[in-house]
């Protein structure tokens, strides 16, 4: 399968040191993750950065998550927003 990109926040509960996503809501729809796949850090610089500086670094934490279902997520925590820091579900990697 193709991944479905979706771009939406999402409200997710995290527990454990550090700490990891256990369940995530997305259209008014609870998803409760069984497994963290994958994990990594984006401090990369978005195309449209007008200049190449630390405040224009993407500032991201990826999570590969597995849901009861068995559908595959991949979610970020997005701190680079100001503000409160912003989860999204990025794409659906396989149903």
């Amino acid at each position: 399968m193709t991944p479905k990109f979706i771009c939406e926040k999402i409200d997710v509960q995290c527990e454990g040191v550090p700490a990891q996503p256990s369940s995530f809501v997305w259209q008014k729809k609870e998803y409760r993750v069984t497994a963290v796949k994958h994990s990594y850090q984006d401090w990369g610089f978005a195309r449209s950065a007008p200049k190449k500086n630390w405040r224009s670094r993407r500032h991201r934490t990826y999570f590969h998550v597995q849901t009861e279902d068995g559908t595959l997520f991949e979610i970020y925590l997005d701190r680079a927003t100001r503000g409160e820091p912003a989860w999204i579900l990025h794409k659906i990697l396989s149903p």
